[in-house]
């Protein structure tokens, strides 16, 4: 099994393959899980993700789509255009673009 760990700022982030996808979990000092993020096909964002991403960036498609759990709060993190992320809370609600 191929697994990497990255250490970000205190806490430390590993990728690795689960069920042919690769994961990423975010551990705190203590091993305490904080985040987890899986990729998804772009059918499994909400429908209002979809639509802004369609009205935004007509014709283009999505590079990537990840599902981001922490805790009980879910946002999507997608990718548009290279080296920019879109985020989306869990209804779909656009919040901000940020780095890739």
């Amino acid at each position: 099994m191929d697994v990497k760990w990255e250490k970000e700022g205190a806490n430390w982030e590993v990728a690795f393959m689960n069920l042919g996808k690769e994961m990423t979990v975010a551990l705190d000092k203590k091993g305490v899980v904080t985040e987890t993020e899986v990729p998804i096909v772009a059918t499994e964002l909400p429908a209002a993700a979809m639509k802004y991403i369609a009205d935004k960036f007509k014709g283009k498609p999505i590079l990537s789509a990840d599902k981001i759990t922490a805790g009980t709060k879910v946002t999507y993190e997608v990718v548009v255009q290279k080296g920019k992320a879109m985020m989306f809370d869990e209804n779909g609600k656009y919040l901000k673009t940020g780095k890739d």
